[in-house]
């Protein structure tokens, strides 16, 4: 079965700099997904008309219990704001990879609104 998550390619930025061409468009059906090595950021753009807040999903279980995602300030979510511009990471492959599936070796997310929002991965 194929990965439901819509695919963010990664960026690679050289010393002389990277012209970002491949700005994707948020997936609106079950969120996306990067290939993780570590060292990969996410850069969010949110050009809507409302807060936007994105969910990591995590791979990992505690008897049987999924294990929620927890940012620096304790909440659930990473949020950007109105018409800014984030980044995140970088993603620690032991903590935000799948290990096995069609998303092994992904980080994955999910977001609340993605009207206007767009993705970029790099590294």
């Amino acid at each position: 079965m194929a990965s439901v998550y819509t695919e963010i390619s990664v960026v690679t930025v050289g010393r002389d700099g990277t012209q970002i061409s491949t700005v994707e468009e948020a997936g609106v059906i079950a969120g996306n997904r990067f290939k993780n090595d570590g060292r990969t950021l996410l850069l969010v753009i949110n050009d809507g008309a409302g807060a936007c807040n994105i969910t990591p999903v995590l791979p990992d279980t505690i008897y049987g219990d999924t294990v929620t995602f927890v940012n620096d300030d304790g909440g659930g979510t990473l949020s950007v704001p109105t018409l800014e511009h984030r980044i995140f990471g970088p993603f620690p492959v032991e903590r935000f990879n799948h290990r096995t599936g069609d998303d092994a070796g992904y980080v994955t997310f999910t977001m609340d609104d993605n009207t206007g929002v767009s993705l970029v991965a790099f590294k």
